[in-house]
This record gives structure tokens, sequence and C-alpha cells, in this order.
């Protein structure tokens, strides 16, 4: 039992390990470092924390915009160094939501969100010492989100959401040329990945 609680409480730092988690895009969020989970009195709740939507009256809507600029210098003793081609990403974050209470004044609220939790485009120069392994990569990760809330009591409010996620990686890599054969030429192509699922019977 101790070892799922300790798996349960280190997931979300392995997949925060990954490289490519993109810090929540709200602006209010970011300005408090993420501090607010506790305290959303927005339809940002939503994705942070389903169960602040009972409670909030009316419609609202809210749309945020990041930007992301990353530099990465890439280098070894015996091959050189290799920098990235700069290159700005706008992650946005749209919410809305609605809240109201029930003929017995108990207050409910749905909510509905669309962000990019997670993504990355990086852009190596042509022909680097690395090319052949990867000449850039483009990953984008999309999350729809609807939640619902209730409170029935003022010290309880019970929430929850469904995600969807729909997740796309395009990786380049670049046909390096070889003196053995001349027909390989600097040739660029893309590597995917096709899943075979046989029929049954």
């Amino acid at each position: 039992m101790r070892y799922l609680i300790a798996a349960l409480l280190l997931a979300p730092a392995a997949a925060f390990a990954g490289g490519y988690a993109i810090p929540n895009e709200n602006a209010r969020d970011l300005a408090l470092s993420q501090s607010t989970v506790a305290a959303q009195n927005g339809p940002e709740a939503a994705h942070t924390n389903p169960s602040a939507l009972a409670g909030q009256q009316g419609l609202a809507v809210t749309a945020n915009l990041e930007m992301l600029y990353n530099v990465t210098t890439w280098s070894a003793p015996s091959l050189g160094q290799a920098t990235l081609q700069p290159k700005a990403n706008y992650p946005p974050e749209l919410a809305a939501s609605y809240g109201n209470t029930l003929p017995n004044g108990m207050p409910y609220g749905v909510g509905l969100a669309f962000l990019v939790p997670g993504g990355g485009s990086l852009k190596w120069p042509t022909g680097w010492v690395g090319a052949g392994r990867i000449q850039d990569v483009d990953q984008r990760v999309w999350l729809t989100e609807v939640a619902a809330a209730i409170q029935p009591h003022p010290l309880a409010k019970f929430g929850a959401s469904f995600l969807y996620y729909r997740v796309q990686e395009t990786l380049s890599q670049q046909v390096l040329r070889d003196d053995r054969h001349p027909r390989h030429v600097g040739r660029r192509g893309q590597l995917r990945t096709v899943r075979r699922v046989p029929r049954p019977g």
C-alpha cells in the first residue's frame, strides 16, 4: 500500500520531468506562482480546480495567451556546438463557465476549458552534427475539459471533470551525405509511427 501512495505522490513530478510540460496559461495563476489552486474565482477553475465552479454566479468567459521563447545550446568537446533557431510559441487557454443555485438553494456550476498543457517546437540548424538523429521536432498537446461542481454544504464542495487529450508530434531527420554512397545526398524526411491492429477472427 505504501508503494502505491508513493507512486501517486510522485506521478505529477514525473510528468513534468518530460521537458515538454507547459505552465498553466492563466495570467492570474502565473502572476501568483500557481498558488491559487484552492482560490479559483473564474471559469479557469474548470481546469485548475473543478469544485470551485460551485458558488460562482452567472456566465463568465476568459481568454489567456502565453509566450514561450526557448534558447538551447548543445555542445560536445569533440563535435562542436549548435544552438536552436529562435522561435516564439503562443499557447492559449480559453474557458467558460456558468453558475447558479438549485431550487433548494444549493449552488452548482459547469465549465468548459481548452488549453495547451504540453508541447514544443525545436528547430536545429541545418546540417548540425546531430541532424541524423533529429533536425526539428514539433509537438502539440491539446486538452479539452468539461467540468461540473455542486456545494451540498457551506463547508463542502464536490467537483469532477472529463479530460480529452489530442497529441500530435512531427519529427524530422536529415539523411547526411555518405561518401561511400554518392546517391545519399542531404535529403530530409519525416519519421512516422504506424500501429496496425489485427482484425478479430
